[in-house]
């Protein structure tokens, strides 16, 4: 009689394989859903979700909070506990002139965004203030998330499926194509640094950062904007500057040289 154990080994694995495809994010990912309602997804599932306060709120970006602005249309962001209870906290989209920007990115420091219509990556405060053009990353960005592991942003356009990595100054560290059309919501998740993203169905994609496919999340619906929680800490602050570093340098030399002085009293 035929050996059943080869097939039950790769039934297994088959099994495996499709439960790995459409296991969904490790961390809970938030996206705006059409501005209007905000959508909280982990796993293969949607775990919370409420209807925002002003209706229009796009961009989004989550940093032990999260904020939300309106896509240059004069309207209001809110800004709502990771429970989704609005704290009465409004942002407006004045320091950015107004731009159509729909996806927002924070590194604990400062909030980043792009302009759809002219690919400005835009830099403001925390609250969506005192905005500075960094770069230009071409018509048609949209998604933009940041990333710790570099201190760089990852953008992808409207419509389209090539993802890109950009430094703070603009030069062009990577990119990959994905298999179908990305809306949105392009955001990385801080637990394993995988990129996920919205294609037009309204699934969610999962993308290593060298490309490669490695699987689905649920159905959430029209997004433009999309993050994980960045976890209250600050990426950006724990990135030495050059001053910093020099100042750390001299401290390690004078515990070194106290040490030495102790030892040899």
């Amino acid at each position: 009689m035929e050996s059943m154990l080869p097939k039950f080994v790769s039934a297994v694995a088959l099994t495996l394989a499709a439960s790995s495809a459409f296991a969904g994010p490790i961390s809970k990912y938030y996206a705006s859903v059409s501005g209007s309602q905000i959508k909280v997804a982990q796993g293969n599932s949607i775990v919370q979700q409420w209807n925002t306060v002003h209706g229009s709120e796009w961009s989004i970006n989550v940093n032990g909070d999260i904020r939300t602005s309106p896509a240059g249309d004069n309207s209001q962001g809110s800004q709502y506990t990771l429970a989704g209870a609005y704290t009465g906290t409004n942002y407006l989209d004045e320091a950015t002139g107004y731009q159509d920007t729909d996806d927002s990115t924070t590194d604990g420091l400062y909030n980043y965004t792009v302009a759809y219509t002219n690919g400005n990556v835009i830099r403001t405060d925390r609250n969506f203030g005192n905005a500075t053009t960094l770069f230009n990353s071409g018509a048609s960005s949209l998604g933009i998330t940041f990333d710790e592991t570099n201190h760089s942003l990852w953008i992808v356009s409207f419509g389209g499926n090539l993802v890109r990595n950009y430094s703070m100054t603009g030069a062009l560290l990577g990119s990959f194509n994905t298999a179908s059309g990305i809306t949105g919501g392009l955001a990385l998740d801080h637990a394993d640094q995988s990129l996920w993203m919205v294609d037009w169905s309204g699934n969610m994609q999962n993308y290593g950062k060298n490309g490669a496919f490695l699987g689905s999340g649920p159905y959430l619906g029209y997004v433009l904007g999309g993050e994980f929680d960045l976890g209250g800490a600050s990426p950006a602050a724990s990135v030495p500057e050059p001053g910093s570093l020099a100042l750390l340098g001299l401290g390690l030399a004078g515990a070194a040289l106290a040490r030495r002085r102790k030892r040899a009293a």
